[in-house]
């Protein structure tokens, strides 16, 4: 595509008719190639045209992540508290089992104390303290 094209100036009374022929057959390969670059301008264009859509759809995906990452952001927020109340509440529950099932078993045992010390026997008070 890159020539070289050399121009003379040619007085209307000066030239033969060769040469004017090989400057009407420059100017003509000029012109195509003219053609040929508009062409290719045209091609650029509708290809950026093209992506325009393309980009439009990135910007709505990114604008809508963001505000994603926002929301999640606060039940993360949410999240961690619950988290930290809920320590808390299984230490309870925990607390309240230990109770549930020690004080039954302490009455037992209490019991069984107790009815070792009125029955005499030093061995069970013993065994059991």
């Amino acid at each position: 595509m890159e020539q070289e094209i050399k121009f003379k100036t040619l007085s209307p009374k000066s030239g033969t008719e060769l040469e004017r022929k090989e400057r009407t057959e420059k100017l003509q390969q000029l012109s195509r190639d003219m053609s040929e670059l508009a062409e290719l301008f045209k091609d650029l264009d509708e290809l950026v045209t093209g992506q325009q859509d393309t980009l439009d759809l990135i910007e709505c995906n990114i604008s809508s992540t963001k505000d994603k990452v926002v929301v999640a952001e606060k039940e993360l927020v949410k999240a961690e508290k619950y988290q930290k109340k809920s320590k808390w509440l299984k230490l309870g529950v925990a607390g309240l089992i230990a109770t549930g099932i020690g004080t039954p078993v302490g009455v037992l045992v209490g019991a069984k104390v107790a009815i070792g010390v009125a029955s005499g026997s030093v061995l069970t008070y013993v065994m059991f303290s």
